[in-house]
């Protein structure tokens, strides 16, 4: 949607430009959602390439979560580069978005510094906790205290690229490639 915004696939890699309209973007969306059994986690998994970390009035989201009749996230995971290239993580309920932004996540590593290298990005999530690793180290970790972390748990694989507002250049977000898998038994 809007001025020079794309999602297209071209030498096997879909590339998501927002374009350079004001809240211009270009989205991909699974058609089908994982589903989502209590008794085991589903991992997310992408190979995500961010060709430039810094494009300012610009946001790059991948991950697994819904969202609204436009770019909006609903419900699920993702992790998000915004236009200065800080990375966060991301958890989304009915619309409400809790992030917790480089510098001050709690897994292996505090920080994370974006390059323009693919790198695999993994949502590990069940009822329990929601797990974010970048390139197999643990980033940050999520647990419920008295609510649910998301609405809906049977998700798509998401990617966009979106502006916040005009701007001279386009946003891109390449993603090499992604699944959704059940950790545990196939049968239920």
């Amino acid at each position: 949607s809007g001025a020079g915004s794309a999602a297209g696939v071209a030498n096997s890699i879909a590339t998501m430009s927002s374009g350079t309209a004001n809240s211009g973007y270009g989205q991909i969306q699974t058609v089908r959602t994982s589903r989502f059994i209590f008794a085991n986690p589903n991992l997310c998994r992408g190979l995500v390439r961010i060709d430039d970390t810094t494009e300012l009035e610009s946001t790059r989201r991948w991950g697994a979560f819904t969202t609204t009749a436009t770019t909006t996230p609903e419900n699920g995971f993702f992790f998000s580069v915004d236009g200065a290239g800080s990375l966060s993580v991301n958890i989304v309920s009915a619309g409400s978005i809790t992030t917790v932004s480089s510098g001050s996540f709690n897994g292996s590593v505090v920080s994370y510094i974006m390059d323009t290298n693919v790198h695999a990005y993994e949502i590990m999530y069940f009822m329990m906790g929601v797990w974010f690793y970048i390139d197999n180290a643990l980033i940050h970790k999520f647990t419920p205290t008295t609510a649910v972390l998301s609405q809906s748990w049977s998700l798509p694989i998401t990617v966009t690229a979106i502006n916040s507002a005009s701007g001279t250049e386009s946003s891109n977000i390449e993603l090499w490639a992604s699944s959704i898998l059940r950790l545990g038994e196939s049968y239920t």
